[in-house]
């Protein structure tokens, strides 16, 4: 017979360290839960700061660049290429500017208006998360534009442009994920088109899409029921 397994000094002892392993999984459960919940309220602050009304702006400011830039390539005739190229220039920065602040300006009111933090750890992780894929991009326009592939910059910045969307989705709203999507579906398509259907799509995609975007954020996080 064997007495070695019913010591009651051992059954006690594997008694004891059973309940330290319950309790050890149940601490463990625990955290993870906190994690998780504190995960989501991070998340959940990202999103009602976001505007989108900011988006909506966004768009306008694209649209209206791509209006001017359509005029210029392919109505005025009467711009020499070296000062058209400049005037491009400008007006992409003007665009990218025109639209940052009002991405920023309509987040910042928001996130006052709820009395939620606008700088944050997440905010940080969100921009973090856009841009390197961003600056990464931007080497291969720069390169296209050394090699003079200017057929490629407009179908490119809406691919990289979806890509940092993204991944930057994760923490901002789902919406910005399909968003994303979208912007390099259209990237993608302009690619096998010409010149003047890329600067369409690239309108679409910075222009119209951003618009409703930044409509259905606003009905369903900003609007008063």
């Amino acid at each position: 017979m064997n007495t070695k397994n019913n010591n009651p000094k051992r059954i006690e002892k594997n008694r004891e360290e059973g309940e330290v392993l319950e309790n050890n999984s149940t601490t463990f459960e625990k955290i993870q839960e906190l994690r998780d919940i504190l995960k989501i309220m991070e998340r959940s602050v990202t999103c009602v700061s976001l505007s989108g009304l900011g988006g909506i702006f966004a768009g306008v400011c694209a649209l209206v660049g791509a209006s001017f830039a359509g005029y210029w390539l392919y109505f005025d005739n009467n711009v020499p290429p070296a000062v058209l190229q400049h005037k491009l220039w400008l007006l992409a920065a003007a665009t990218f500017v025109g639209a940052f602040l009002c991405v920023s300006l309509f987040s910042y009111l928001r996130s006052k208006k709820l009395q939620v933090p606008f700088w944050s750890s997440v905010t940080r992780r969100l921009i973090t998360h856009i841009a390197l894929p961003f600056i990464a991009g931007s080497f291969i326009i720069l390169w296209g534009l050394n090699q003079q592939l200017y057929i490629l910059l407009l179908p490119a910045s809406l691919i990289i442009y979806g890509i940092a969307v993204f991944c930057g989705s994760r923490y901002s709203t789902d919406e910005a994920r399909y968003l994303g999507m979208v912007e390099m579906f259209l990237g993608c398509v302009a690619i096998w088109l010409p010149a003047c259907c890329g600067l369409l799509l690239w309108a679409v995609g910075f222009g119209v899409m951003h618009i409703v975007y930044g409509s259905f954020v606003w009905y369903r996080y900003e609007r008063k029921k």
